[in-house]
């Protein structure tokens, strides 16, 4: 009988229930830390994910850009070669229109 009256009380929360505890200021600054722990980390995660799509596009338009310039230095080397090509020749042909007439 003095099981069956202990394990009722248990149940019932009799006696040997523990009694309710009263949440302290100490115990509401720790839950407020971890949900504030626990947002941060999600915002984290969704910022990495954000991070890495805006990386992609930064990476193809870096590559673009290094390939445009690439090309850009070929042109210009072929542009400076024609032009002082064009000077020299400007310069033969004003040479020799001056020997003629002198």
């Amino acid at each position: 009988m003095i099981t069956r009256n202990m394990s009722e009380s248990t149940q019932n929360g009799g006696a040997f229930a523990q009694p309710p505890t009263q949440a302290g200021p100490l115990d509401t600054f720790a839950q407020m830390r971890k949900d504030i722990i626990k947002a941060n980390a999600d915002a984290n995660a969704n910022a990495k994910k954000k991070t890495f799509a805006a990386q992609g596009v930064f990476n193809l338009l870096l590559l673009v850009s290094v390939v445009a310039n690439i090309y850009l230095v070929g042109w210009m080397r072929r542009f400076y070669h024609r032009y002082r090509d064009v000077v020299v020749s400007k310069r033969t042909a004003s040479n020799n229109v001056t020997s003629i007439t002198a």
